[in-house]
């Protein structure tokens, strides 16, 4: 495939273990942690590093399970550091609470990332994650990166159960001298079953964005909205709040999973085309899984453009409200209508469809999105 024909890549995601240290009842991978966790060998985590390196990502996020208890992490990250690629992790800072692992990971080349927080007490974090202590933890690592300037930055997933409190946390957050802090926006499980019904709506996390913006010159904290992608659709937002934000570089457009801009690489090399999509694969990053033979970039590409991806990639192409249809918005591939989990689960309807670039009325996938593709 020609190089101008193909999709730009953006941040990858590599998923060195499912296995966790908390058991979050609300885990959007659920359907890996609370099973059988799966964990990459470090040979695999060298190879799944190569191939983002090899259909142009420079920079990946380590997600999880919780990568920091990855017995070989270090060596992972100085692996990426060695090959110019920047790691980036999202922790739940259990384990660099300890400040001589949080520095070692400094050390080892590690660019930066995020600490999870879900709520404004030890209770209400505690009974999120289910695990007593862990709230304390993750004030400890959010101390230790303000104390020692690492780039590790508090990140509030914002849920029913902690919505009335979000500005409690920034108060806590502040007190430590956080001047910089993470907004995720919780959504749905992907697999129903597992679902907790703990996911606010859109229209909800938009009136807290745009108030959490506005505060922030009172608040002395910059916020970071979901900056690689946005899960609300835009005209949810006040609509010169969201240029300032834009303007501001707090927020972002886009959506992962239907642009097929990301490859999420898990434990067996698997690929999922959005990390909430867990169970969902869409490829393998190996032609001979055994002997850890990679795809080529052309034997990708080829593949990145059709069958199961392109396949997933049309069933993501709904638009929940009459309006998308003439929105400037989605016209420039800045809106796909919120996110698409949000949609699936019915939080947003799915109104319209696009065949080649048509609209019409939104008719079945051509595969119920609930089922494990093997």
């Amino acid at each position: 495939m020609p190089a101008d024909q193909r999709i730009t890549m953006g941040k990858g995601v590599l998923v060195m273990t499912y296995a966790c240290n908390l058991k979050c009842s609300f885990c959007y991978a659920g359907a890996e942690v609370f099973g059988s966790p799966k964990t990459m060998r470090t040979a695999e985590a060298y190879k799944g590093i190569d191939f983002m390196e090899s259909i142009g990502i420079s920079t990946f996020t380590l997600l999880g399970g919780e990568p920091t208890i990855h017995r070989d992490l270090l060596d992972v990250v100085s692996y990426a550091r060695a090959k110019n690629m920047g790691a980036w992790v999202v922790t739940n800072g259990v384990k660099i609470s300890d400040p001589a692992f949080g520095q070692a990971m400094i050390d080892a080349g590690l660019k930066g990332g995020c600490i999870s927080l879900h709520g404004h007490t030890a209770e209400e974090h505690d009974t999120a994650t289910r695990i007593p202590g862990s709230y304390d933890k993750a004030m400890t690592a959010v101390r230790h990166a303000v104390e020692r300037g690492w780039p590790l930055y508090p990140m509030l997933t914002v849920m029913d159960s902690n919505l009335p409190n979000v500005l409690r946390v920034v108060e806590n957050l502040t007190a430590l001298g956080c001047r910089t802090i993470y907004i995720n926006y919780g959504v749905p499980n992907v697999v129903q079953q597992l679902d907790t019904g703990v996911a606010s709506g859109p229209e909800a996390l938009a009136r807290l964005t745009e108030q959490l913006f506005r505060l922030q010159p009172e608040l002395g904290v910059r916020f970071i909205f979901n900056r690689e992608k946005n899960k609300i659709p835009l005209c949810s937002f006040d609509h010169d709040t969201l240029k300032d934000m834009f303007a501001d570089e707090v927020i972002g457009t886009g959506c992962e999973a239907a642009e097929g801009n990301t490859v999420v690489i898990e434990p067996g090399g698997k690929v999922l085309g959005c990390s909430h999509w867990v169970d969902h694969p869409l490829i393998n990053i190996y032609k001979d899984r055994e002997n850890l033979e990679l795809l080529t970039p052309e034997e990708f590409w080829e593949l990145w453009h059709s069958g199961r991806p392109r396949e997933f990639r049309d069933e993501l192409r709904f638009y929940p409200y009459e309006q998308c249809v003439d929105c400037g918005w989605r016209k420039d591939g800045r809106c796909y209508g919120g996110c698409k989990i949000w949609q699936q689960a019915d939080v947003l309807p799915k109104a319209y469809a696009f065949d080649d670039g048509e609209v019409v009325p939104y008719r079945r996938r051509l595969l119920p999105l609930d089922v494990k593709r093997g």
